[in-house]
């Protein structure tokens, strides 16, 4: 089962809180560690991509606000999404998939 690190910064508006609900909910569907309050360790059955397709759906995810980094620990693969203000993660782990 893989596991992922998912890190992430909502960005504050009006819908913040229930983005949020949203978007653990779906990273908490099988075992998780989340005491940082932003990044979370969870397993879940689905490939990466499967993975950050459900957890950055537009209910969960406004992706003109909010960024995150999901890094598959076992397979060392990493997707990324949001409004990016410094784009050195890219530099510092250029594996990681912009979708």
């Amino acid at each position: 089962m893989p596991t992922y690190l998912v890190t992430y910064k909502f960005g504050m508006n009006d819908d913040y809180l229930d983005r949020h609900d949203r978007f653990m909910a779906h990273l908490t569907v099988g075992d998780w560690w989340a005491e940082t309050g932003s990044t979370i360790i969870a397993h879940n059955d689905d490939p990466i991509d499967e993975f950050c397709f459900r957890v950055f759906s537009p209910d969960n995810f406004d992706e003109a606000q909010d960024v995150a980094v999901v890094f598959d620990l076992e397979n060392r693969e990493g997707r990324a999404r949001g409004r990016f203000l410094d784009y050195g993660l890219f530099t510092v782990a250029p594996w990681i998939e912009r979708l």
